[in-house]
């Protein structure tokens, strides 16, 4: 029974660290994820800013129109990046809730478990128990003869 408390308990602890060990390579993943995003559109506002100065002395009456757009880029560059971080951290809540609710059922599922094998060690027991005391009172008349 002690071994199989000793297993069980090994088992949860098992459970828990592979749950942060997830949790933390999920958290690493989306955090990669939204910062190479992140870079791109950084490079890419820089390339339109390179572009634009290098054409503004040539095209100086479509600078106006085109600084016009940049401001609109921009915006559009500063909504993505606000709807990014709103996905991250929907994604990171959800991801943290899956975790959890299955954590949750696995370790349910080893109390569970471990109820059934105590039962059994109990029914077993009490089943063996009349002949274990039979065969100990022979066993004793054997060594008194």
């Amino acid at each position: 029974l002690q071994e199989l408390r000793s297993e069980v308990g090994l088992a949860e602890s098992t459970l828990a660290e592979i749950v942060a060990a997830a949790r933390a390579d999920l958290d690493d993943n989306i955090t990669s994820q939204a910062s190479a995003s992140s870079k791109a559109l950084e490079t890419l506002h820089e390339e339109l800013l390179r572009d634009i100065c290098h054409s503004e002395a040539k095209w100086r009456p479509q600078a106006r129109e085109m600084a016009l757009e940049l401001q609109e880029l921009r915006s559009e560059v500063g909504l993505a990046e606000s709807t990014l971080a709103e996905i991250v951290a929907a994604a990171r809540a959800d991801l943290d809730d899956n975790i959890t609710s299955q954590a949750s059922a696995s370790s349910k599922a080893l109390e569970t478990l471990h109820e059934e094998l105590l039962r059994d060690i109990c029914h077993s027991e009490a089943k063996w128990r009349p002949q274990a005391r039979e065969m100990a009172l022979e066993l004793q008349e054997l060594r008194s003869e």
